[in-house]
């Protein structure tokens, strides 16, 4: 009888081999699995990465790259829980630029292998990279920035440089980008539409004699009050609906030296001859008024504009042109003591605009313009019109996007409109101390109004004066008149006939703006605002209204305070961002 070999030791070796390898395998399909999920993990953590670090590509880099670490991490991390995914050691991300609108991040992580080790595989290194591009969307842009007296050289400088960096951004050196229009809106206490728009006006409503020895410079009315039935100024309401008037600010050299007998104003005036003190009824040019106006040039083809004044009392038209803008130091050399028929008037609107040098042209030529005040709700006004399918056969723009003429309709798809507003301080109606009507400096100085002082004893006394005349009749000035602006003067109440002093004045244009801020929202576009506060002090109330009228009042998203000047810089750098679309392209 044969017998079998027993084989039971061939057979237990032969498991042993083939369960190492068995056991490999499923080491192999272990680790392969947790590689997979590194890798999976680590992928979202640098896409997400890529994206901000391409929104945030205007920031500083060190600032930058903190923000691309923060969701780098995060993603990476289970919600905070664990930092070492499934074991791996992860590696900090790195960033690179590629070009001048795209970025780079890389990740890397090492997968340390458990079973798939005994068939010789360690560690197992993963690096993975996105590209991310901050590609413009189509947008409408209007930049919408206060060139009031107060800015002064130094934020006028900061504010140039700070637009300057956002159209850059959004250029990305180039001089256009695919379906990308800008306007510049300068506001003071008046808006320029343009001299070239005097269509836009009211029939006969401009006299070119009255702004005699210069010319109208394109500074128009609010659209508000007897000569235009509504409150046009806070609405979309079109020029070709409702047309405005020219600002002109009359001079009132002599208005307040009339001399005043028993109340009444009578033919003759007050002024300083040479050295001597005389009652006229025909001032000379070359006479001084004993009582100045706050806006005392001299009118007519007899009288002369000067680019520089030696004294207060050379009454010479000396106001900017907005048109051919001085140096930053002429301007302030200038300040309150500018006088003329333009007194006040900025910069013309640049409406949208596609190429990328006269909207940087438009930037530089800004200027700290005085007198008036600030009102912010014009600016806002006419930035909405520049966007404004409404005003499109006004502005007449050659400017087209397949075949639509600009500005373009509401909702048109892929295209976002949006308004940057920016104010250095509290809107207000400022009141010049050195000259008649409103509050009158008497101290200190060139003598600028009448007192009690012996040399002019024979002048009639401060209770007689100053007189001006109100339809048609006569009142005497309140302490609480002020510059005329795009709503007259104070007195003339165009706002309320219970708006008459500077407090009630500012809480109506605030009111006006509020109501402004919410019918643009309505419309669709995205209003940023931005608060210069170089001094810290602004009131609550002032912050609130700008907060309130960003579409995102969150700070640092649509509501900026900005401090100083690296802040404002910061703030125009970051809406720069938030206004860029992002894809990942590889």
């Amino acid at each position: 009888m044969m017998r079998l070999p027993n084989r039971r030791g061939a057979i237990a070796a032969i498991s042993a081999v083939v369960a190492v390898a068995v056991i490999g395998f499923a080491g192999l399909a272990v680790d392969l699995t947790r590689i997979w999920m590194v890798n999976a993990r680590l992928k979202t953590a640098i896409d997400a990465a890529s994206l901000v670090a391409a929104r945030q590509l205007a920031l500083p880099e060190a600032e930058r790259n903190a923000q691309v670490q923060a969701i780098y991490w995060a993603n990476i991390s289970q919600n905070g829980r664990n930092f070492n995914y499934m074991g791996a050691t992860i590696g900090d991300p790195v960033v690179a630029l590629v070009g001048t609108n795209r970025v780079q991040v890389t990740g890397s992580a090492t997968v340390p292998t458990t079973l798939f080790s005994i068939i010789n595989r360690g560690n197992t290194p993963i690096v993975d990279s996105a590209v991310a591009e901050r590609q413009g969307t189509g947008l409408e842009l209007s930049l919408v920035l206060d060139v009031t007296g107060s800015m002064g050289v130094a934020n006028i400088q900061a504010l140039r440089t700070a637009a300057r960096d956002l159209i850059d951004i959004l250029y990305a050196g180039e001089e256009r980008q695919p379906n990308l229009w800008v306007s510049v809106v300068p506001y003071t206490a008046v808006v320029n539409i343009g001299r070239g728009r005097d269509s836009w006006l009211q029939p006969g409503s401009l006299n070119t004699t009255d702004y005699q020895p210069t010319v109208w410079r394109g500074c128009v009315e609010a659209r508000v009050g007897n000569n235009y039935g509504g409150a046009f100024d806070e609405t979309e309401t079109s020029p070709s609906t409702v047309r405005f008037r020219p600002h002109f600010w009359a001079s009132n050299r002599y208005e307040y030296s009339r001399e005043v007998v028993n109340g009444n104003p009578t033919g003759s005036f007050w002024v300083r001859r040479g050295n001597n003190i005389i009652r006229t009824a025909t001032p000379l040019a070359t006479d001084v008024p004993v009582n100045r106006g706050d806006n005392p040039w001299i009118p007519g083809p007899g009288g002369n504009v000067v680019s520089n004044a030696t004294a207060a009392w050379n009454d010479a038209v000396w106001e900017p042109n907005p048109e051919a803008p001085g140096t930053d130091n002429e301007d302030a050399a200038r300040g309150n003591e500018a006088r003329g028929p333009n007194l006040g008037c900025p910069r013309a609107v640049l409406p949208l605009t596609r190429d990328r040098t006269p909207i940087l042209a438009q930037i530089d030529a800004l200027r700290h313009t005085h007198r008036g005040g600030t009102m912010a709700n014009l600016g806002l006004q006419l930035g909405w019109g520049t966007l404004s399918p409404l005003w499109r056969a006004d502005w007449a723009l050659t400017e087209q996007r397949e075949g639509q003429q600009l500005p373009l309709d509401y909702g048109t798809r892929a295209m976002t409109k949006a308004i940057v507003l920016m104010t250095d301080g509290e809107n207000n109606w400022f009141d010049f101390p050195d000259g008649a009507p409103g509050r009158c400096n008497t101290t200190g100085g060139t003598p600028r109004c009448v007192t009690n002082n012996p040399a002019v004893a024979t002048l009639p006394t401060p209770a007689d004066w100053p007189w001006r005349t109100v339809g048609g009749g006569g009142a005497h000035i309140t302490n609480d008149d002020a510059d005329r602006t795009a709503y007259g003067r104070l007195s003339e109440e165009r706002l309320g006939t219970n708006i008459n002093n500077n407090a009630q004045g500012t809480a109506e244009i605030n009111a006006r703006m509020a109501r402004l801020c919410t019918a643009i929202r309505a419309r669709g576009i995205t209003i940023y605002t931005i608060v210069f506060d170089p001094n810290n002090n602004l009131p609550t109330a002032t912050q609130d209204l700008y907060r309130n009228c960003a579409t995102d009042p969150r700070e640092n998203f649509g509501y900026f305070r900005s401090p100083t000047r690296d802040a404002l810089n910061l703030a125009f750098r970051t809406i720069a961002g938030q206004l860029a679309s992002l894809r990942l392209v590889q």
